[in-house]
């Protein structure tokens, strides 16, 4: 068993600086301390042993209380207030006796005292003891210091570590989603190429037509052909083909009844016109013999702005997509977090998998105004990714799918719910453990709902599942840190 002498050997020389105004006392001091191997070092003062003590950062101190000046009990305060040497134990040697002045000496940082005149072994028992005390609580402390560095490190490890499970999840997700996500991007690019084939044919055709039919029509009848024009510029009403043909077979019994011939064709004219059943304002047009040539050049001019209003649209749908992808293929190098909005979350992870709701999954949203909350928005997205896509795999792409999100006293609160098959009973308590799935093998990982609750423990939150056959509800509940709560991000 190591002594504290082996301790002492095996550390450097310990250094002593003695405090005292008396010339006899420090020669005392310094005789007996030098004997046993100690470096010592003296001052007469209290103001020179502050400024000793500064310089050489001894080990322990020896300290006076009876000197002119600055006393011994200021001077161990002084010592105590000084980063530098607020560690050092400091021990008194006095001729007090009175219980008052040892309880000050003690409140003012003081660690023990030594009895004038001076005994030399109680004097060296004294020392060894708190040099003992002083060498174990540095080395203590230097443990708890490395401990804590490796802690720290573990610690960073393991955030990294689920930050890279958390991503190779995502990208597992878009892998299994790499036709759909090819169908949804092809998708506007197929409407954008028809929609601009059909620019060019109806551009070509109003260049050829349009000169040699103005030339034909008086100004009259030429201002009545802008004014249908413009009419159907401003009246593009968006219709299903239901409508359409609701719209086509209307204005054919208008038309038949009103004794125009070819009512079916001018009928099918007009509705591509997107022109109502209110036949008054375009008679001069309907009763020119050339009517059909008229309507099919207004047709030519008008189908332009409706593709190039369509190649607009399909844009912005691709770009819906490509923005929900990239935010949620994004890797945040960062754990700290930002205010977002949960909705625009959820919104991503749809964008994602629109093209599997749409194929047969009725879906029902339910949006409560709720402000934005402190989170990360990268590791809630992947939340509403996982749910939905469970969802949906629960469903067989087939049911229906809710999403409620309400605030509820200081939290906000989703609901996800579908229609598919249910969980049972007896496994519902296992869902959220790692590598527990129910899906066949190579088609689950088992890590997504372990992956959620982590996250909720994360940002504070928590998740819970009610299952029975045909109803499934995930529920995620987050803390409402807001703005309009007056809270702020950490970092």
């Amino acid at each position: 068993m190591r002594t504290f002498e082996d301790d002492l050997e095996a550390a450097p020389s310990c250094t002593i600086l003695v405090i005292d105004d008396n010339p006899n006392n420090l020669a005392v001091a310094v005789e007996h301390l030098e004997g046993h191997g100690f470096n010592i070092a003296t001052a007469k003062s209290g103001e020179s042993g502050l400024s000793r003590a500064k310089i050489i950062q001894p080990h322990l101190i020896l300290l006076d209380i009876m000197m002119p000046g600055m006393d011994g009990f200021e001077t161990c305060r002084c010592l105590k207030l000084d980063a530098v040497t607020c560690d050092i134990p400091i021990i008194f040697m006095t001729a007090l006796d009175q219980v008052a002045d040892k309880v000050r000496g003690f409140q003012v940082g003081g660690v023990d005292y030594i009895a004038k005149p001076i005994q030399a072994e109680e004097m060296l028992a004294r020392v060894n003891t708190h040099l003992q005390l002083y060498h174990l609580n540095k080395t203590l402390e230097k443990k708890v210091e490395e401990r804590t560095a490796r802690l720290s490190q573990a610690l960073t490890s393991l955030q990294a570590a689920q930050q890279d499970l958390i991503q190779a999840e995502k990208m597992a997700a878009l892998g299994q989603l790499t036709a759909s996500i090819a169908h949804e991007v092809n998708t506007p690019l197929g409407v954008i190429r028809g929609a601009n084939a059909n620019i060019v044919a109806a551009f070509t055709a109003s260049i050829q037509q349009l000169p040699i039919l103005l030339k034909q029509l008086s100004d009259q009848q030429q201002e009545d052909f802008w004014a249908l024009v413009y009419r159907a510029l401003q009246n593009q009403p968006s219709l299903s083909t239901k409508e359409e043909r609701q719209l086509r077979q209307q204005l054919e019994n208008q038309l038949s009844a009103q004794g125009f011939a070819m009512a079916d064709r001018l009928a099918t004219q007009l509705t591509l016109l997107g022109l109502g059943p209110d036949l008054a304002s375009y008679q001069a047009i309907l009763r020119d013999d050339r009517c059909a040539n008229l309507l099919q050049v207004a047709y030519n001019l008008v189908s332009q702005a409706q593709n190039t209003s369509r190649i607009q649209q399909e844009v912005d749908r691709a770009a819906k997509i490509v923005f929900a992808l990239k935010t949620y293929s994004h890797h945040s190098e960062s754990p700290a977090k930002s205010f977002a909005s949960v909705t625009d979350g959820i919104d991503v992870a749809l964008t994602i998998y629109h093209n599997q709701i749409k194929s047969g999954v009725k879906l029902i949203r339910h949006y409560a105004k709720i402000p934005d909350i402190l989170c990360n928005p990268d590791q809630l997205t992947q939340v509403w990714v996982n749910l939905i896509n469970n969802a949906i795999y629960a469903m067989n792409r087939e049911g229906t799918l809710e999403i409620v999100v309400t605030q509820q006293a200081d939290q906000v609160v989703v609901a996800i719910t579908d229609s598919g098959c249910g969980i049972p009973a007896e496994l519902q308590d296992q869902v959220f453990k790692p590598f527990f799935t129910t899906k066949p093998r190579g088609e689950g990982s088992g890590l997504g709902l372990d992956i959620i609750r982590r996250i909720m423990e994360n940002h504070g939150g928590d998740i819970q599942v009610q299952s029975q056959p045909g109803r499934t509800t995930f529920v995620v509940r987050l803390p409402l840190l807001s703005l309009e709560l007056g809270a702020l991000p950490s970092e």
